[in-house]
């Protein structure tokens, strides 16, 4: 069993040191549905440092609520952890991470699945 947090756009490896997270309103016609899986061995150390979360509530149901109490600013420290674990830095930002859909337990980790839109800096 892999211990890299995988990242993939449309069924394809990507890296999350392309990747930056803006929750917003996405153009219904120009996203593109994106998996992040984080293998069990990570989840204490990205999701709960500080061992908050109740033993009776499930790890799906904890992460979803931080990101709708804290919307960016937490998803964005979910994703720096994940990219120190995998000893990757920001390049340039090929997408935005702009909504979640799901988040749930496999037998192996946690996979969160979602939209993303071509980051396009503004002139």
């Amino acid at each position: 069993m892999s211990h890299n947090i995988i990242f993939r756009v449309e069924g394809k490896e990507d890296g999350l040191n392309r990747l930056w997270v803006h929750l917003q309103e996405e153009d219904q016609h120009n996203y593109s549905n994106f998996i992040i899986h984080i293998p069990s061995v990570h989840i204490n150390a990205i999701f709960d440092p500080f061992q908050l979360k109740s033993e009776r509530q499930d790890w799906g149901e904890y992460i979803r609520n931080n990101i709708k109490e804290f919307g960016t600013f937490v998803l964005e420290g979910y994703i720096k952890l994940m990219r120190e674990i995998g000893s990757s830095s920001v390049t340039s930002y090929f997408w935005v991470l702009s909504s979640i859909s799901e988040i749930y337990e496999t037998k192996d980790g946690i996979e969160i699945k979602g939209r993303v839109v071509p980051f396009i800096p503004r002139a």
